[in-house]
């Protein structure tokens, strides 16, 4: 009997610990991101890994294109590689590819400044950790 209720309590712990991979709309939009309770948008990851050269300049470029095309918007971008560096915390990461385009798709969407500006702050692109100093040339 009490090696059923462990066997009970277990399986029920493991059924509450799954992959929370649920995708949600931000905004209304069609960028798909996955769930987390920071208040940020995150987009899939797909394991492909990016020089952080390569995802910075993807990013910012991005950031640019839109912000041009919004009439009237002035902002500051962060310089390369300091846009990504903030994020992944050390020079020469690389960077997941799946997120990367997920920020791209959901700077595009943006439809007003003040949009752009929340976009650029809670896109939650991700660096691989470990893979210093693979990033870099």
């Amino acid at each position: 009997m009490r090696l059923l209720l462990l066997l009970l309590v277990g399986a029920g712990l493991a059924g509450g610990c799954g992959d929370d991979s649920s995708s949600s709309s931000s905004s209304g939009t069609g960028a798909q991101g996955q769930g987390g309770d920071d208040g940020k948008f995150h987009p899939p990851t797909n394991g492909t890994p990016v020089a952080e050269d390569a995802a910075c300049q993807t990013l910012r470029d991005a950031l640019e294109s839109k912000l041009t095309s919004l009439q009237g918007c002035v902002m500051t971008l962060r310089t390369c590689p300091s846009l990504v560096q903030i994020v992944g915390g050390e020079p020469c990461l690389e960077y997941d590819q799946g997120t990367v385009q997920g920020c791209v798709t959901y700077y595009q969407e943006a439809t007003s400044c003040d949009d752009l500006k929340s976009r650029a702050d809670t896109c939650a692109f991700e660096a691989i950790a470990g893979t210093a100093p693979n990033g870099c040339p």
